[in-house]
């Protein structure tokens, strides 16, 4: 129901019909002061995050999932949620309509709900952490023949994650590949009007749930007019 009602929150504040889940930083990522670092070569670089959700906004909402306050000149247009826990986010990636990520828990969850996505490889072997054989997902691998293998969690290998570190800097070229592959799939939709209360009311944290006293825009919600979920069983 969380999910539910963030992703519906999201939808009306953006005017956007669709939302994409974007989690671009794997477990080991640190920020130090206005960069974001991750040694073992599996999240996106800060500079192709601001792309890759510039470009998506222009047709979908996104949510970004992330750990991290992500640095950042100004505003860029994405929902990052506070304080949402494992279960919570299980929810809204299952009622999104796409999800974006590395080598990270949010591909798992998108990949046993059956939703479609997009899942970029750096320092890690996709037949090892990933589902190549899921047809809704596409993998974009960028350390293919060029990654020298880690046996991460069962030892540390600095000198492989040196080798690696880089495989996650992205051409315009790549960019521009997942970005097609999430309008291929969801295709493009229009913008509609804005509700600034909505989006002021995710930035603050707060989800609009079936029992609140007041709105997306500021109005009495009415218990009749709440939607069915489309996960409820049926009577």
């Amino acid at each position: 129901m969380f999910g539910y009602n963030m992703i519906d929150q999201v939808k009306q504040g953006f005017g956007k019909e669709k939302v994409v889940v974007f989690q671009p930083f794997g477990s080991s990522v640190v920020k130090e002061g206005r960069f974001v670092i991750d040694s073992s070569g599996r999240s996106f670089e800060l500079k192709d995050v601001y792309t890759i959700v510039e470009e998506l906004t222009k047709h979908y909402s996104v949510i970004m999932m992330a750990n991290i306050d992500i640095p950042a000149e100004k505003q860029m247009g994405a929902i990052l949620p506070q304080g949402v826990n494992l279960l919570q986010w299980m929810g809204i990636i299952n009622a999104a309509d796409y999800f974006i990520g590395c080598d990270s828990m949010g591909q798992h969850y998108a990949h046993a709900l059956g939703k479609p996505a997009t899942v970029v490889i750096g320092s890690t072997c996709p037949e090892n952490i990933s589902y190549p054989e899921n047809k809704n997902f596409t993998i974009i691998d960028n350390g293919n023949g060029k990654r020298k293998y880690i046996p991460m969690r069962i030892t540390h290998d600095y000198v492989g994650e040196r080798f690696n570190e880089d495989l996650m800097v992205m051409t315009d070229e790549q960019v521009k590949k997942i970005i097609k592959s999430v309008t291929d799939k969801l295709g493009k939709t229009k913008q509609k009007s804005i509700d600034q209360n909505a989006i002021n009311s995710l930035m603050s944290g707060h989800v609009h749930g079936p029992n609140c006293s007041h709105g997306l825009a500021g109005q009495p919600v009415l218990q009749e007019s709440t939607p069915t979920p489309p996960f409820a069983k049926k009577a």
